[in-house]
């Protein structure tokens, strides 16, 4: 199997996270190009919108994440 990690970063090793690492790819090889892109779409708009509602909170919070005060 081919490494994922870096040097730097040491490897999470657990039966279960092995088990869906390997659960992912095999269902990724059945997969059609176009079916890998737009899942692929799908979680980048996911991951977006998590970020984006992070940038929200911060906006609403007295604490100044910047500057590490209260404004």
């Amino acid at each position: 199997m081919e490494e994922w990690y870096t040097d730097s970063v040491s490897p999470i090793r657990s039966e279960l996270l092995e088990k869906s690492r390997e659960k992912v790819l095999q269902l990724s090889r059945r997969m059609k190009p176009e079916e890998r892109l737009l899942a692929y779409l799908q979680h980048s708009q996911l991951i977006h919108r998590i970020y984006d509602a992070g940038v929200r909170h911060r906006r609403k919070s007295p604490f100044s994440f910047r500057k590490g005060t209260l404004r």
